[in-house]
């Protein structure tokens, strides 16, 4: 699932964030132990899961043995995805630049980027440098370190760094580092 925002930059500009769907592993012991082959059916079975069919329906595993013998099994697919699967949720990503750090803004970023499994977030000035930050609509490192402890970000890339930081980009992951470490509770 796409998400969006509309934030201020002067002129408006798009926060976005990615969600995938969870994700169905086949567990191969599983398999080994109900006597089920890998094979075509893996796709249907992964299907009915992604298309939350109902756990108490009839699955029918089928597939062919030597000499085209062909074999059916009924399951219910609950019971079968206890059995052979491991359900995992998708990762969340989002991407958050040329932003001031606005009450509205941060308010929206905060939002869009909530639990995001990664953060890239714009980083163009020191903390030092924040009235420049505001009149060129822009984040600070410490600022976007805080945005993304206030979303539970649990990793951030910083990006977009000012030319006069060309030689200072560890100074900028620094001080946003030394604002998303404070005062953060792991939940």
């Amino acid at each position: 699932m796409v998400s969006g925002v509309i934030l201020d930059h002067r002129i408006p500009c798009l926060g976005l964030s990615l969600t995938e769907n969870f994700h169905v592993n086949i567990i191969k012991e599983g398999l080994r132990c109900l006597g089920l082959p890998v094979g075509p059916w893996l796709s249907r079975f992964k299907a009915a899961i992604y298309q939350k069919r109902d756990f108490e329906s009839d699955f029918w595993v089928t597939w062919e043995e030597g000499g085209g013998v062909k074999k059916r099994e009924r399951f219910l697919l609950g019971e079968l995805v206890k059995k052979i699967a491991v359900i995992s949720p998708g990762q969340k990503i989002a991407y958050i630049t040329d932003v001031t750090a606005s009450t509205k803004n941060c308010v929206k970023i905060i939002e869009l980027a909530k639990a995001a499994d990664i953060l890239f977030i714009e980083a163009s000035f020191l903390d030092s440098e924040r009235e420049t930050a505001r009149s060129k609509y822009h984040l600070t490192a410490r600022e976007a370190g805080e945005l993304a402890r206030k979303a539970g970000a649990k990793y951030f890339q910083l990006f977009h760094f000012s030319p006069r930081y060309a030689d200072r980009g560890t100074d900028l992951v620094t001080e946003a580092r030394e604002a998303y470490k404070k005062h953060y509770r792991q939940p």
